[in-house]
């Protein structure tokens, strides 16, 4: 038996002889073919025809439209063309100055290092990341981050918990956008007020700021914070509470504010506009369609309004007991003093069975029509999933009413039923009838 073993082992090791230089003869011979391949490639490519700046520029022009962020992915496939593309791709510092970046679940040391790598090539160029992965955030990919704090320009975060960059003690100058999405899976918790304090503090020329969640008040109440360059911020759905956002901070400058308005107090709001005083353009108030909205919010939400005379663009989603109140409230304010400069009034009902009837589209047609010289828009979006029958219909003069305001130039859309119900009045109402 054990002579069988011995034979086999030396049978093994004599195969393994034989093999072994050819394998590495082929391996020798697929690098070399390889390397000549990419030399052919480099004899016919065009763009070696091509000044340095031309083929540079090329490249620039592959990447997506500014707004949107090219995936690593397929900017590292400019490097395995040939030895050319790969000169010019890493030369060209600005294709790797905007990335989007798919953080593996159990980040390795390889990874890391590449990431590292990734950043590197955008050398001196402000730099925008748009990061994805795990909710919980592996803290030395964060350290990597943050070597380029001093030149991050525009940053989306894939949940609160990645807001730890910012608690380390080093300032993000460059900083003007900053996106923060909810965790999915529930693993994160809520970001404490005082860290979005530092955040901002942090971050002073930031512009732009869309949280995905709404913090808590776990380490008690932070000191005012006042930021002068803050244009716009937004505060989504979330667990924690929004009055402890707008009780801390004072912005001068705002111009659009979307926020939950079933998780504030609105009379901190209110308090948080008259301490700013900004030239708000566009607010967006989403509202808890379960919420008992009472008469008793009335007057607070009337004041908040009073308080923004600069509107230009009002959005309300989520509650129709909200949006109702403010038709009630538009169909008896002077539109010379509340809300003057209104220009686009839109609502959402999707989610609810609450439908308009047609004393509601009575009240909406009374409304444009006073607000006819500055109104140049109106949408509301009602659930795709009614049937038309369930849909309530606009008597005729209401639609006579919306019918004269689109020839005179305003913008209406209440849904395909409606839109049907208008064409269907043009075509039988007698010329110079509407």
């Amino acid at each position: 038996m054990a002579s069988q073993v011995e034979a086999s082992a030396a049978l093994h090791a004599r195969l393994e002889e034989l093999t072994s230089p050819h394998q590495e003869v082929a391996n020798n011979l697929e690098h070399t073919s390889s390397n000549i391949q990419r030399q052919l490639y480099d004899l016919h490519d065009p763009l070696a025809r091509f000044p340095w700046e031309v083929s540079s520029e090329i490249f620039i022009r592959y990447l997506p439209p500014a707004d949107e962020y090219p995936d690593v992915s397929e900017i590292v496939l400019l490097l395995n063309v040939c030895t050319l593309w790969t000169q010019i791709a890493l030369s060209t510092t600005r294709i790797w100055a905007k990335l989007y970046i798919d953080i593996p679940d159990d980040a390795t040391a390889e990874f890391r290092e590449v990431f590292s790598r990734w950043l590197q090539r955008s050398r001196g160029n402000p730099l925008s990341l748009a990061l994805t992965g795990p909710s919980i955030p592996d803290p030395e990919t964060l350290d990597i981050v943050v070597e380029h704090a001093h030149r991050l320009q525009e940053l989306e975060l894939p949940s609160p918990s990645y807001l730890r960059i910012f608690l380390v003690g080093i300032g993000f100058p460059a900083l003007t956008s900053l996106d923060v999405d909810a965790a999915e899976d529930g693993r994160c918790t809520p970001f404490d007020v005082k860290e979005f304090v530092q955040v901002l503090q942090s971050a002073p020329s930031l512009v732009h700021c869309d949280l995905g969640d709404t913090p808590e008040e776990r380490s008690g109440t932070p000191d005012g914070t006042r930021h002068v360059c803050l244009k716009s911020l937004a505060i989504a759905d979330g667990d924690g509470n929004a009055s402890y956002i707008l009780n801390t901070l004072t912005l001068p400058i705002l111009e659009k504010l979307a926020i939950p308005v079933e998780q504030i107090d609105v009379h901190h709001l209110n308090t948080f506009l008259i301490r700013s005083s900004p030239p708000l353009e566009t607010m967006s108030l989403h509202a808890g369609s379960i919420l008992p909205w009472e008469d008793s919010y009335r007057p607070a939400i009337e004041e908040c309004l009073h308080l923004a005379p600069t509107l230009t663009r009002l959005e309300l989603t989520g509650a129709v007991e909200l949006q109702d109140m403010l038709l009630t409230i538009l169909s008896q304010a002077s539109g010379d003093t509340f809300l003057p400069n209104l220009r686009t009034l839109t609502m959402d009902r999707n989610g609810t069975y609450e439908l308009p009837d047609a004393v509601w589209y009575t009240q909406l047609a009374d409304i444009l029509s006073r607000r006819r010289d500055t109104l140049r828009t109106f949408c509301i979006e009602l659930p795709a999933y009614m049937w038309k029958w369930q849909l309530g219909e606009p008597d005729k003069d209401a639609l006579r009413v919306f019918r004269e305001l689109i020839n005179a130039g305003m913008d209406i859309d209440m849904g395909p039923v409606i839109k049907a119900l208008l064409k269907n009045l043009a075509r039988v109402s007698p010329p110079g009838a509407l």
